[in-house]
């Protein structure tokens, strides 16, 4: 057969000399090809290359355009697959014939994501579609064809063996309309494993693909999704943007058809496939325009790069080059960059979560670091462009596979066509919401989810509390006609209860809010999305409590964490990943405080035993070891002999009655009873506000102090510890001071260190509590001016409307 084959080549060389060159011409371009993947391959494959992606998971994206009649049997075969870890994303791209009675069933599957967009094309849906994905390993499949059982499993089983591999694709059946094997077709019939056969068996190797005018990748095919994030989307402007996407891929990475000749994919070819409609869409034109773009491509791929690091990176940023890389040593703090400049970070110094702002990054194109806590805080804000790379001197090649494409595409394409809406979240009606929550009695903690509950916005959801215990802010939404299911204490009753609830209200989302009970059920029994709220640090767990909490993580989808020092704390302590975690501050209803702001006081400092000279510390917080008035006594029994007129006042719940004589009778001991005041919690709180000063709050733990959160409302400057939210509102001593803690760190605090500090009467930054103070004392009038910058916080971004914004969003 090889004898005949050379034979026939060489009359053709006789007899057609242009088509044998060009014959010549395509096998020394496979050949240049071979040696140039061949320099850098080994490299890569080896390079440790991570983005952020769910391990294991596949991300199938569906785009449809008007095929409702087949749309249904599409699904099933991705839904049906024995590989059953799995995502499918779903983008209706502005159909108009009525696939929406398709997508209905499938609303509430949590295995499916339907996104709905006016018509894009398909490019767009593609490329919105995986911008949506998480998976290790992507694909996508049209809407009139099927994956045949165990498609997925084989894809995914050989990329795991063979690490070197970037793509897989595999052979398939061709059916006609009535989704039976066409046996009469010319559809490839170069393909065909006999003559008139249905069956499909596509070349061993991808080598050709950039060279012959032949597309032969088909339906069937899996890629990493570290692949996908360095190609980006699909073009928008070709008419042929899967063969495209192949070329890109192939000319960089390794492509190859799995390691045997099953049939995994039905390919449907009919009236309304391209394939027979390739001379209306004029496919043939366009393949031989890609042709030319490839070899123009190719070309430029060629042209050497030039590379820069360091301070030099900086200064060649407007130097002329054809493309040019320039490396930076951390954050690129550089304006926009013309087409041919590939910017990269390389962060490989730890970063600090507190210090750590993403906007310093929107400039690169490209961020790399060999450190985990780097990789998992950068992916959480840039999933797209962050990645692993154990050793990055050595894989350079990676870089400049990545600018390679980057800026070809961009040089090539205006920005105006590659413009894309972003879609909206599909639903048909209102999300069925359980908000579950162990106790729903008194406490600040249940009445922000009550604000929370009662103003969701009931066009959006059908809303019903579950809880262990009930009480007072239970009862409280049973009057506005919130449906409250309180479980039984028996344990299996409380299950069975719980399972029928779910059933019965047919819930897709849970807002979890402390506890661990159910939410194994729900996921692993209902395969239901549950966002859960972290309130606070959660430094007094112990062992079992820290062993509940992150067993039953796995079943989170998101945590929204109310502050910086949450998240962080979480992360470090709880192995949570901060692409889990949305930090969403806590706010107040400004409408309920708007008001008091002009409303005649209640009562006066006159009152309450001061005078207008006085300087009034106000401190609102629970009678409570952890919020450490004693701290406080210790430093106003320093201050009262030079300093008479600085005066404290507490106004708080009395959470332990023990606490509270306690401290009343430190006050006597200490000799206190004129500099400091206690008051019983009141409902009157606004006006301690507007009597005082400054608010201090020197709690050993927080999460997101409301209290603190009206006192900026009230425009009072800030003195508090460095937990909670004191970093998130406090920039640069802007609107008050942040004190250190005994313990350094909040993210070192733990239970037993917790334990020793509220038992002792000695503290360790009593004087640092006591120069802040004096500071504020001393510069009254800067601190009163620099407080109503507090209230523009308050008003602009810490309030209700965007907490509810927030969380609508993720719900």
């Amino acid at each position: 057969m090889t004898i005949k084959i050379f034979f026939a080549k060489l009359k053709i060389a006789f007899l057609e000399p242009g088509r044998a060159w060009g014959w010549l011409r395509r096998k020394l371009a496979i050949i240049n090809h071979r040696r140039q993947l061949g320099r850098v391959d080994d490299k890569v494959a080896t390079a440790e290359i991570i983005d952020a992606h769910t391990p294991d998971l596949v991300s199938v994206i569906l785009p449809v355009y008007n095929q409702a009649d087949f749309l249904d049997g599409s699904i099933q075969s991705v839904l049906s697959q024995s590989y059953q870890n799995i995502e499918l994303i779903i983008v209706n791209d502005g159909s108009t014939d009525g696939v929406e009675e398709v997508l209905d069933r499938y609303v509430h599957d949590p295995r499916v994501k339907i996104l709905t967009q006016e018509n894009q094309k398909l490019p767009k849906a593609l490329s919105n579609g995986f911008a949506e994905a998480r998976g290790e390993f992507y694909t996508w499949t049209s809407s009139d064809n099927y994956f045949r059982d165990g498609a997925l499993a084989e894809m995914v089983a050989f990329l795991q063996r063979n690490r070197e591999v970037q793509v897989t694709y595999c052979d398939y059946i061709v059916i006609g309309d009535d989704g039976k094997p066409l046996f009469d077709s010319d559809f490839r019939p170069h393909n065909q494993d006999s003559r008139n056969s249905s069956h499909i068996h596509l070349p061993e190797t991808a080598e050709q693909l950039n060279f012959v005018k032949d597309n032969f990748i088909g339906g069937c095919f899996m890629y990493r999704s570290w692949v996908g994030k360095v190609i980006g989307e699909y073009d928008p402007t070709l008419g042929i943007e899967d063969y495209d996407y192949w070329m890109r891929i192939n000319r960089l990475f390794t492509i190859r058809h799995i390691d045997n000749r099953k049939l995994l994919y039905e390919y449907r070819w009919h009236a309304r496939s391209l394939s027979q409609r390739a001379e209306e869409f004029q496919i043939f034109d366009k393949a031989e325009k890609l042709m030319l773009y490839e070899k123009e491509r190719a070309r430029f791929y060629e042209k050497e790069f030039h590379m820069f690091s360091g301070d030099r990176a900086a200064a060649c940023l407007n130097d002329e080059y054809d493309k040019k890389i320039l490396l930076f040593d951390g954050i690129a703090t550089v304006a926009t960059a013309g087409p041919e400049t590939f910017i990269v970070s390389i962060e490989n110094r730890e970063l600090d979560f507190f210090e750590f702002t993403p906007s310093h990054y929107d400039n690169c194109e490209l961020i790399i670091t060999n450190r985990g806590y780097n990789f998992d805080l950068l992916s959480a804000h840039f999933p797209e462009k962050t990645f692993f790379l154990a050793n990055i001197v050595d894989n350079q090649d990676f870089i400049r596979k990545v600018a390679n494409n980057r800026i070809f595409y961009r040089q090539t394409k205006p920005a105006a066509l590659r413009q894309r809406n972003r879609p909206l979240i599909y639903h048909p009606g209102r999300v069925n919401l359980m908000v579950l929550v162990d106790s729903f009695d008194t406490g600040g903690l249940e009445q922000l989810i009550y604000d929370l509950v009662v103003n969701l916005d009931k066009k959006k959801f059908n809303l019903i509390i579950c809880c262990e215990s009930g009480g007072y802010n239970a009862d409280r939404c049973i009057k506005e006609q919130i449906p409250v299911i309180i479980l039984p204490s028996e344990p299996q009753a409380k299950e069975k209860v719980f399972r029928q609830t779910l059933r019965d209200y047919r819930i897709e989302v849970i807002n979890h809010h402390h506890g661990t009970f159910g939410l194994e059920i729900a996921k692993k029994e209902f395969g239901i999305r549950i966002v859960a709220y972290i309130h606070n640090t959660y430094c007094w767990f112990g062992e079992l409590e820290k062993f509940n909490f992150t067993e039953n993580s796995i079943y989170i989808d998101l945590f929204i964490a109310v502050s910086k020092n949450v998240a962080a704390y979480t992360n470090r302590h709880f192995k949570i990943p901060f692409r889990k975690i949305k930090v969403v501050p806590n706010g107040i209803d400004v409408s309920k405080h708007k008001d008091n702001l002009q409303r005649q006081l209640k009562f006066s400092r006159f009152d309450l035993g001061f005078t207008e000279d006085d300087f009034i510390m106000l401190n609102v917080a629970s009678f409570h070891e952890i919020k450490a008035h004693k701290l406080l006594f210790q430093v106003m029994a320093g201050l009262k002999k030079e300093y008479p007129r600085i005066k404290l006042l507490c106004v708080g719940n009395i959470f332990n009655q023990e606490y509270y004589r306690e401290i009343k009778n430190l006050l006597s001991e200490m000799g206190l009873q004129e500099t400091v005041l206690l008051q019983d919690f009141s409902e009157d709180i606004w006006n301690y506000y507007r009597i005082a000063d400054c608010f201090i709050l020197p709690s050993f733990y927080e999460g997101w102090s409301l209290a603190m959160t009206e006192a900026m409302y009230y425009s009072l400057p800030l003195i508090l510890s460095d937990v909670g939210a004191s970093r998130d509102v406090i920039e640069n001593e802007d609107i008050g001071l942040i004190v250190d803690n005994p313990f350094g760190s909040i993210l070192d605090l733990e239970q037993e260190r917790l334990y020793q500090l509220v038992a002792q009467d000695n503290f360790q930054n009593a004087d640092n509590f006591t120069a802040a103070i004096l500071r504020m004392y001393q510069e009254r009038q800067h601190w009163q001016i620099a407080g109503k910058s507090g209230h523009e916080k308050v008003v602009t971004g810490y309030n209700f409307e965007n907490v509810m914004s927030a969380l609508q969003k993720v719900l």
